[in-house]
């Protein structure tokens, strides 16, 4: 194994570990709205990218359809999403964030960016910049395989 490649590897097992890290952080945020952090990932989703089929959710996310299915149905039932007609399909309904849900997002979305402020208040811009510019060529190596 080359150097190169165990420094990759020690950046998944970061990468692995801040995942969960914020996953647990987006939890406790969140317990009070019963929303988890999956769900509040496919809230996300369609407030940045507006109504889409659960499919089109899943395959943008990679994950499973099944997966997305499920947030969406939680996220329904909460009043933070709707299903709308589909105008390309009739069968496919598109999910959107529901008024609610936007305004819960934006609210969270808000505190998350005042969270991220103070813990990340001694790590230089430029810093967060190059790490930032290194996990997007990673991602784009990996969408190549």
């Amino acid at each position: 194994m080359t150097r190169k490649a165990q420094t990759a590897y020690a950046l998944i097992r970061e990468i692995r570990s801040g995942f969960q890290q914020l996953k647990k952080l987006s939890d406790k945020m969140n317990a009070d709205a019963g929303v988890t952090a999956a769900m509040q990932s496919v809230l996300e989703h369609l407030v940045l990218n507006g109504p889409q089929t659960v499919p089109q959710v899943a395959q943008a996310r990679n994950v499973t359809r099944q997966h997305v299915q499920q947030r969406v149905d939680e996220l329904v039932m909460q009043g933070y999403a709707d299903f709308v007609d589909n105008p390309n399909h009739r069968r496919s309904r598109l999910v959107q964030a529901s008024p609610a849900g936007a305004a819960y997002f934006d609210t969270l979305y808000g505190a998350e960016l005042d969270a991220l402020d103070r813990v990340l208040a001694d790590v230089p811009d430029g810093e967060l910049q190059q790490a930032l510019e290194g996990l997007r060529r990673f991602r784009s190596v990996l969408d190549q395989i």
